[in-house]
């Protein structure tokens, strides 16, 4: 399956979903530092700047056939640590209309987007409704899970929404919970037969051990690091990745 990546950051998205089996086909970043790192490590995938003027028209222009949308649109604005202006026009997370936006233009056969949990939560649950009325308008339904990267295997809590879209009528309601639960999605932790975790895994280490292993530094650059906390985490990616690529059979 073919990806294109909106608001890729350093790619912790499209590894994880490559890690499952899918191409990535297409990019869209605005940083420049971290374009730089994308164009290191997928040199031959192309990229676009500015998803505000991205268009389906474009990648059909370009040959770029896609599969799946992904991205984990900007938080600033939806996050307990910001200003929480919500996602309406003119904020930096409003930028989540484009992503509806490409969603109805390209009209790919699933759809996966991130963001923290306040999203739920915010102006009581209104800014969450406003992203699944979009995604309804475009023609697709949506299921959403509250998964912590500490659940696959991170030594940080990392408390995150995540949904996954796909057209109406498909037959691939509780796509995510039906693979996770059978046993396709391997974590590091048990759960019982109603879903409930039944333990987790906790590990010390050492901070300087930690930013050694994953490759930051033991004195870090501080762009570095802003990169690798705006990443989203690959395991949680290459799970969704294989419940698609599973459906998908």
């Amino acid at each position: 399956m073919r990806v294109l990546d909106l608001f890729s950051g350093i790619g912790g998205f499209s590894l994880g979903l490559e890690r499952a089996g899918m191409e990535t086909v297409a990019f869209c970043e605005y940083d420049e530092k971290c374009r730089q790192v994308l164009t290191k490590h997928w040199p031959d995938v192309p990229q676009y700047n500015d998803v505000r003027t991205l268009t389906g028209e474009q990648l059909e222009q370009d040959g770029i056939t896609v599969d799946i949308i992904c991205g984990g649109f900007p938080c600033q604005d939806i996050s307990v640590a910001g200003e929480r202006a919500g996602i309406q026009e003119g904020t930096r997370s409003g930028l989540w209309s484009h992503c509806a936006r490409l969603l109805g233009e390209v009209r790919p056969e699933f759809a996966i987007f991130e963001n923290v949990t306040n999203l739920l939560n915010g102006e009581r649950g209104d800014w969450f409704k406003r992203v699944l009325w979009d995604i309804s308008q475009v023609g697709y339904d949506a299921e959403w899970h509250c998964i912590p990267a500490s659940e696959f295997g991170a030594h940080h809590h990392r408390d995150r929404i995540w949904i996954t879209a796909y057209p109406k009528c498909a037959g691939r309601e509780r796509l995510i919970a039906h693979y996770w639960l059978s046993g396709g999605a391997e974590t590091p932790h048990t759960i019982s037969s109603d879903g409930v975790t039944a333990s987790r895994l906790r590990l010390d280490i050492d901070s300087k051990c930690l930013r050694a292993e994953h490759g930051v530094p033991v004195k870090p650059y501080r762009y570095r690091l802003k990169q690798c906390g705006n990443a989203v985490y690959p395991p949680i990616t290459e799970m969704i990745g294989r419940a698609i690529m599973e459906s998908s059979k």
